[in-house]
C-alpha cells in the first residue's frame, strides 16, 4: 500500500488543471464533497488500495492495485449546458488520468444529483502500481 501515490496524483491534477483549466471551465478541485461549492467542481477519491505479491522468475514485485473515483458537477453557464460543461472537464481530466497511467472502467451520471440545476458525473478509474519500480500500469 502506497499512500504517497493519492497526493502526487492529486497534486499534479492541481498543477494540471492551474495550466489548462482556462480550456475546460476552471473547476475547483476537492478531496471531499463541498458543503457550499462553486461551480464546476471536481472530487478526486482514493477508493481501493491493495497490495499484492507476484513472482516474475527470481524477481518479486510488489504491486497494488489501485481504484479512484472522480466526481464532476456542474451548473450551466450563459448558452453553454451543464452536461456539455461536465463533458468537457471529464474529457480533459481523462486525458491527465490516461497519460499517468490510470485507466477509465466507467463512466456514469451521479445518482444522486436530484438538482434539476446540476449535473454530476460519477468516472472511476483503475491502475497497478509496481511498487518496487514506481510504476503505473
Amino acid at each position: 500500500m502506497d499512500i504517497e501515490v493519492y497526493e502526487n496524483i492529486y497534486s499534479g491534477l492541481e498543477k494540471y488543471i492551474a495550466d489548462y483549466g482556462k480550456d475546460f471551465y476552471t473547476p475547483s478541485l476537492v478531496h471531499f464533497p463541498a458543503s457550499k461549492p462553486t461551480y464546476p467542481y471536481v472530487v478526486f477519491e482514493e477508493i481501493r488500495n491493495n497490495v499484492g505479491n507476484h513472482s516474475f522468475g527470481d524477481i518479486k514485485d510488489v504491486v497494488s492495485n489501485l481504484g479512484y473515483r472522480v466526481r464532476i458537477y456542474a451548473k450551466t453557464k450563459g448558452s453553454v449546458s451543464k452536461l456539455t460543461i461536465a463533458r468537457k472537464i471529464a474529457m480533459y481530466l481523462d486525458r491527465y488520468f490516461d497519460n499517468i497511467g490510470l485507466k477509465q472502467v466507467s463512466f456514469n451520471p451521479d445518482p444522486t444529483v436530484a438538482d434539476g440545476d446540476l449535473c454530476g458525473i460519477i468516472i472511476m478509474y483503475n491502475s497497478n502500481l509496481y511498487n518496487n519500480r514506481r510504476m503505473l500500469i
